[in-house]
């Protein structure tokens, strides 16, 4: 086996010489590079993880967001029927009420105006009973004043009067 390793052109001395360096070179390494090396590696697991976790836990509350925002807009939906259905229905009670306080206002002026045409008749009947008795009286007058004596005349002329009265009362 000499042979070989020396047909090689391997010393033993050199070798260990090598393999003493290359223990060195890796006990360097691993002190001075290795172990810092893990200690970023692993600092860097460990960001990775709170960020995961602070991640999930902004998806956690993005959707608690999501779910108020449509709970609120739901409510916002209830309360808008619930606005629009009372002020339907107070629309519909003013409409009554105004509807009810016209025809108030109609039978008022109906009755004012029926009022103010009796008026209007009575006035006018009272003229033609007045203008009817003078024409009656004036007629009488004329005719029985060539045939009677005064007293006479004045006694026909007032039961004719009355008569005229009663009729126009009639």
């Amino acid at each position: 086996m000499e042979e070989i390793v020396h047909a090689l052109g391997i010393e033993w001395k050199h070798l260990l010489a090598q393999i003493v360096n290359f223990g060195i070179l890796a006990f360097v390494l691993f002190k001075l590079v290795y172990k810092p090396l893990l200690k970023v590696i692993d600092e860097r697991i460990e960001k990775t993880k709170e960020a995961d976790l602070k991640s999930s836990s902004i998806d956690d509350k993005l959707a608690e967001i999501k779910e108020l925002e449509k709970k609120t807009l739901d409510e916002a939906r209830v309360m808008s029927k619930k606005i629009l259905a009372d002020t339907e229905k107070n629309a519909e009670s003013l409409s009554k009420r105004l509807d009810e306080e016209a025809h108030a206002r109609i039978k008022k002026l109906e009755e004012a105006g029926a009022k103010k045409i009796a008026e209007e008749r009575d006035v006018f009947f009272a003229d033609l009973k007045k203008q009817a008795v003078e024409i009656v009286a004036i007629a009488l007058e004329k005719s029985i004043k060539e045939n009677l004596d005064a007293s006479t005349k004045s006694k026909i002329t007032e039961s004719a009067v009355k008569e005229v009265e009663q009729l126009v009362k009639k």
